[in-house]
């Protein structure tokens, strides 16, 4: 019912219905891969996995299963949307990924020159676009979401206040700290960002407007200005702008640092031990740490340990 009544809501938000049904598969327990995915190619699918289920204080929700519906259903939508040629392609080819016509070139129909269209073009928006979107949306219907965390919050001002966030860095994808988690939080603020400044419809419906550059979906820029009548780069630069004095007010907690890590782990207690893994760098093997209840380091070594509880 809950999904039902979230179709018709994203139906109106982003301007257009699926043009096929979404496949929805529950994983098995016994696998522990995190949280979900969604996909258009080869065909309209969601997949949810369950390892994340414990994990509704890291996403400050109250229903894991909610907040996959409304987060993935958002990716659905952004990637589904097609127009003109990539419509008729669709019809023609389904979810074909490179999206090529084969013409004849000469009199001899073995020849083939291949004119190039995306049947989905947003596939290749950047990520913190994707995310950031599908973290907007996962905080709009009660059921809390990323951007109620204050975990998140910090991450967020931290980067901001040590001036770590541009176009650049936003844009592409990297190998800098806090990683993959950086295109959901910052994206989620930037699409909140937007939606203040020129309404949910608007952030949302921004896919239906880019999808008509089915031959050069890179056209990013002009999608903006033709959209919200900004370019990107200034839209980026106001957003963060908006945010560096509530940035420049985060504070650092003072005290004895015991431990730096590139991810946080799990802190166990048994008895009046506190126990976690750690690893400095992501790359190397783990140690178990045993720590006394005053936070003296009892015990150090490594472990072929996998993280979790």
């Amino acid at each position: 019912d809950f999904n039902e009544r979230l179709r018709q809501h994203y139906q109106e938000t982003f301007g257009f219905r699926l043009d096929e049904k979404t496949a929805l598969s529950l994983t098995s327990t016994h696998n522990q891969t995190a949280n979900a995915f969604a996909t258009a190619i080869p065909y309209s699918q969601t997949v949810f996995y369950f390892g994340a289920a414990e994990s509704i204080d890291e996403f400050s929700v109250r229903s894991w299963v909610a907040d996959l519906l409304m987060h993935e259903s958002s990716h659905l939508y952004q990637l589904n949307a097609k127009r003109d040629l990539s419509r008729i392609g669709h019809a023609i080819f389904g979810n074909n990924e490179p999206g090529n016509i084969p013409v004849p070139i000469d009199t001899n129909p073995l020849t083939f020159f291949p004119v190039p269209f995306l049947t989905h073009p947003n596939v290749l928006l950047p990520t913190w676009l994707f995310e950031g979107n599908g973290v907007f949306n996962e905080s709009r219907f009660g059921n809390g979401g990323r951007l109620f965390s204050g975990a998140s919050r910090a991450l967020f001002y931290s980067l901001l206040k040590a001036n770590l966030l541009d176009e650049t860095r936003l844009t592409n994808n990297g190998l800098y700290f806090p990683f993959g988690t950086e295109k959901y939080i910052v994206g989620g603020y930037f699409s909140l960002y937007l939606a203040e400044r020129f309404g949910t419809l608007a952030v949302n419906r921004f896919f239906w407007a880019h999808a008509i550059h089915y031959f050069n979906p890179l056209r990013l820029n002009a999608t903006f200005k033709a959209h919200f009548g900004v370019n990107y780069s200034n839209l980026i630069t106001d957003f963060l702008n908006s945010y560096s004095k509530a940035a420049s007010n985060h504070a650092v907690e003072l005290g004895e640092s015991l431990f730096t890590a590139v991810r946080a782990t799990t802190l166990n207690r048994i008895g009046d031990a506190i126990v976690f893994l750690y690893s400095c760098d992501g790359r190397d093997d783990s140690k178990l740490i045993v720590l006394d209840a005053q936070g003296k380091i009892m015990s150090s070594q490594k472990t072929l340990l996998r993280d979790g509880k």
